[in-house]
């Protein structure tokens, strides 16, 4: 929001700062003072000193702010701002530890019990220390580690079902949900990203395992 709005404006509390009135130009930067990055600015002023004309840049800026308000707006409309699960999360921000309550942990617990199956119970007596401690003690940060986990959406499963929807065709109709298309679905979602497929090369270790769970699955 700073990019366009007004930095004095945006110092107040996330409930006030939903409030302010972004479409008001008298709450916005100045058309030279829009944030467009400095590669972009260099550019800009560049093209501006040869052959681009004043009206194009200013048509230019004028595109930039309807972005930075097209996206303002939909953040607010669709983003969960108010959502009781961000809401009980800023415990886990250190600087706010003082204004957080023990009833915050008792939330994601109660409402997640599988993720927190795990959790020592004994160590949210170290909520109090934490409040007043110059460091987050061991304790809360394995809870906090928690929660900062708990995924945003269901991307990935959907992605798992793409993965399988794609492979699982007809012309594949024989492929073992417990065998080979489990190998093949396993295979893409933990891809290598910084290389392609082809070339990657698995260590001796990895391919004695491989082997080993092969021959174990087909005795």
């Amino acid at each position: 929001m700073g990019k366009f709005i007004r930095p004095e404006l945006l110092t107040v509390s996330d409930e006030e700062l939903v409030q302010i009135d972004f479409s008001n130009p008298e709450n916005q930067l100045e058309a030279n003072k829009l944030f467009i990055g400095i590669t972009t600015k260099q550019v800009l002023n560049r093209v501006a000193a040869e052959t681009v004309e004043q009206r194009q840049i200013i048509k230019f800026y004028a595109g930039v702010r309807d972005f930075y308000l097209a996206a303002v707006s939909y953040m607010l409309e669709d983003f969960p701002l108010g959502h009781e699960v961000l809401y009980h999360a800023c415990f886990c921000n250190f600087k706010l530890r003082m204004e957080a309550d023990i009833s915050s942990i008792e939330f994601f617990i109660k409402r997640y019990p599988v993720f927190f199956a795990s959790l020592n119970l004994d160590e949210l007596h170290e909520f109090v220390v934490y409040k007043t401690s110059p460091a987050v003690t061991p304790g809360i940060l394995k809870i906090a580690k928690l929660v900062l986990t708990i995924p945003q959406s269901n991307a990935d499963a959907e992605r798992v079902f793409s993965i399988i929807g794609k492979n699982k065709v007809k012309s594949k109709s024989d492929l073992a949900l417990e065998g080979t298309l489990s190998s093949l679905t396993t295979c893409k979602v933990n891809q290598f990203f910084d290389e392609p497929c082809y070339q990657f090369e698995p260590s001796t270790e990895m391919l004695d395992k491989a082997t080993l769970l092969y021959n174990k699955a087909h005795q």
